[in-house]
């Protein structure tokens, strides 16, 4: 079978012609973890400089103020699964939130949720939490309930850190639902009302989904990311909420720490117990009374749990979980990552980021005190670029999710790996001084025509495994079926031959409004007290895309027969959507069977 090339090219343009510029946008960083909360241990007291899981105490704050707050660090000294914190780590894989700021919306998170655990418990008249007491039983409902109130004001005032009224309305947008999905699960319980499955996913996506999607909003908020992710967010809070109902009844471990089908204790209506009573008109009647009477009878447990079994409503609840998980790997897929690595991945073609391959070259020189700008180094350089092997490889898709309480971290989602004569430079190549260095190595003629090599070879599947000097030198692996290849001179120097060519471009305002946020988030992050003028940086940009596209040495330019394609208006979903549908079109013309 043939194998399918595109040629990919990520270009800029104003009103008159598409300009450059130097470096790709395809590429994938790394995020800086936040510490997680089990990595750290505090209480809760002190508002500068608190962490994931609390607020240590200081000087500053009274006793009377530590007795205020005694049932959230009881709560605290016994830690969760921290599945909010580990969310959070997850998506900055696409959001790079500065890590200052990034700390603060993970406090804030932490503080709500682990608030609205002391309410919770409190409402479902619950015993254990953690494997523990629950804090009203220790101190009271009143003081408990206060506790959490003044919890909920204490992350507003932490969120007001970070300067954004944005975040304040986002920060009421959620909290309002959280109360409006807890209020109809009340409702429901207390007046033996049995919702339908419909109204039990649009409650959770309320109140188990609030917090979440509270998080990637503030996360969206201070990064420059306009993709949509809400869609799997809610995804992720049905299917952990839905997943707790399961454990609720079906798990020993989850029995040790809240109590052997506590949910029949609380009389809440969950997701097996809503499918049960739907399902049957005798259990409707029976599993109606059993939750009534908010039994702590272990037998009249265990005939409830018969019910669902014979319902078939463990098996139902587990073919949801297949389905919502199945719902979320679509969206990981579509969410991925650059336009053209999702397109690649939509496609299961191979991705190839050229950009990538300049940046492993440039840190080679830099570890090596070469310049780029020196004219004894240069050679120097192209010999290095000879030499070095360079291997790029995009990760499959990551295992399925497993029936826990976790989440996916950000190195499990797929994402392009960069090795440079064997070791993983993935982050490194992305550092401060690698970029400021990699348009010097580009420049260079000799290394260009190293790379070039080194990139036709990737795009044909050929390869040399054994570590020589030749100028090919990646690992054996099988014949791609397509590849996508991204940079700025694939459809012209690279790849003049292939079968599709993009020319991907964004409008300088578009991108001066991109890069004049990311100039503020770094001001912040710096704490650098600076006026930062959004028309210098338009300008600024205009003046490096005209040297870009003028420049003597493979400036970027469309070729002739590639298609021009303006993402300004676009989102990256759509902009992958169409590239499919552009690869489909001429896989047909060319008689090219492409199997999705």
């Amino acid at each position: 079978m043939n194998s399918f090339k595109v040629s990919f090219n990520k270009s800029f343009h104003n009103k008159r012609n598409a300009n450059s510029l130097s470096s790709s946008k395809f590429n994938i960083n790394t995020l800086n973890r936040v510490p997680s909360t089990s990595q750290t241990t505090s209480t809760l007291t002190e508002f500068n400089g608190m962490h994931s899981s609390g607020i240590k105490t200081t000087n500053e704050i009274s006793s009377n103020e530590e007795i205020l707050l005694e049932p959230y660090n009881y709560l605290l000294s016994h830690p969760g699964k921290e599945i909010r914190t580990k969310m959070i780590e997850a998506f900055d894989y696409w959001f790079k939130v500065p890590k200052d700021r990034l700390n603060v919306i993970t406090k804030v998170i932490e503080m709500l949720h682990n608030a609205s655990l002391l309410i919770d418990d409190v409402e479902d008249s619950s015993t254990l939490r953690r494997g523990v007491p629950v804090a009203h039983h220790i101190y009271g409902v009143p003081a408990t309930i206060n506790c959490a109130n003044y919890v909920y004001f204490m992350a507003l005032s932490e969120l007001a850190k970070l300067n954004n009224p944005k975040m304040f309305n986002i920060y009421t947008e959620e909290l309002l639902n959280l109360h409006r999905g807890q209020g109809m699960e009340l409702y429901w319980r207390d007046t033996s009302t049995c919702p339908s499955e419909k109204e039990f996913i649009e409650m959770v996506s309320d109140k188990t989904g609030g917090l979440l999607r509270l998080a990637v909003k503030l996360m969206q908020e201070a990064s420059s990311s306009n993709e949509d992710y809400i869609e799997l967010v809610n995804l992720v809070g049905i299917h952990f909420q839905v997943r707790d109902d399961y454990m609720n009844m079906q798990s020993q471990k989850y029995a040790d720490n809240k109590g052997f089908c506590e949910d029949l204790t609380e009389g809440k209506f969950s997701f097996p117990i809503i499918h049960s009573i739907h399902a049957s008109e005798n259990s409707n009647r029976q599993l109606i009374y059993i939750l009534k009477q908010h039994t702590t009878s272990i037998d009249l447990k265990h005939f409830a749990v018969k019910i669902m079994q014979d319902t078939g409503s463990f098996e139902y609840t587990k073919n949801y979980l297949s389905k919502t998980e199945e719902k979320a790997r679509s969206e990981l897929k579509r969410l991925g990552g650059s336009t053209a690595r999702m397109a690649a991945q939509r496609l299961n073609f191979e991705y190839i980021d050229s950009g990538a391959m300049y940046r492993a070259v440039t840190l080679a020189a830099l570890r090596q005190n070469l310049s780029p700008t020196s004219l004894e180094d240069v050679s120097k350089i192209a010999q290095l670029a000879a030499t070095s092997h360079i291997h790029l490889h995009t990760t499959s898709e990551p295992p399925p999710l497993p029936l826990t309480h976790s989440m996916p971290s950000s190195s499990s989602l797929p994402q392009t790996l960069v090795y440079l004569n064997g070791e993983d430079v993935t982050d490194e190549i992305r550092s401060l001084e690698v970029t400021n260095n990699v348009s010097g190595i580009a420049s260079n003629p000799d290394v260009r025509n190293v790379l070039v090599e080194k990139q036709r070879a990737l795009a044909s599947g050929i390869y040399d495994e054994a570590h020589t000097t030749s100028s090919i030198t990646p690992l054996i692996r099988k014949s791609p079926k397509g590849t996508v290849m991204d940079g700025r001179d694939v459809g012209t120097v690279i790849l003049p031959n292939a079968d599709l060519k993009i020319f991907v471009t964004a409008s300088a305002k578009v991108r001066a409004t991109r890069r004049f946020k990311e100039l503020q988030q770094q001001s912040y992050s710096k704490r650098i007290s600076q006026i930062i003028d959004f028309n210098k940086v338009l300008e600024d940009l205009e003046k490096r895309d005209k040297s870009d596209y003028e420049r003597k040495i493979s400036p970027l330019k469309k070729a002739d027969d590639a298609i021009f394609l303006d993402s300004s208006d676009m989102s990256v979903t759509e902009q992958v959507d169409k590239i499919v549908e552009l690869v489909l079109k001429r896989a047909k013309e060319k008689n090219i069977d492409i199997d999705l």
